[in-house]
């Protein structure tokens, strides 16, 4: 299903009806590598599932050290991403013209 999700440029950030995104299901399945592609692919390791778990409590909690670093500092740099992406969309936008 992640890889699936990975090669059709799906939403990486789409959620199953617990609330369970993909990034948690890499986190359970113990992916650092599946992690790493969906990070690289916008997903946001903040989304909490409808247990109130985020990606990070996961991995904190199973003691994948190398899983919660990639995810802290993916977290870290989102307000970055996020406010590059708003100036992207800026610049897309036509110019209004005033008459």
């Amino acid at each position: 299903m992640l890889k699936a999700l990975l090669f059709t440029n799906g939403d990486p950030n789409a959620r199953m009806i617990n609330g369970t995104t993909p990034l948690h299901l890499a986190v359970q399945l113990e992916r650092r590598d599946l992690v790493q592609d969906l990070l690289l692919m916008g997903a946001d390791p903040m989304l909490r599932n409808f247990t109130d778990q985020t990606a990070i409590d996961m991995a904190t909690a199973r003691q994948l050290t190398n899983i919660t670093t990639l995810l802290v500092e993916a977290a870290h740099s989102l307000p970055v991403q996020r406010e590059l992406k708003r100036q992207q969309q800026a610049l897309e936008k036509p110019a209004k013209q005033t008459t």
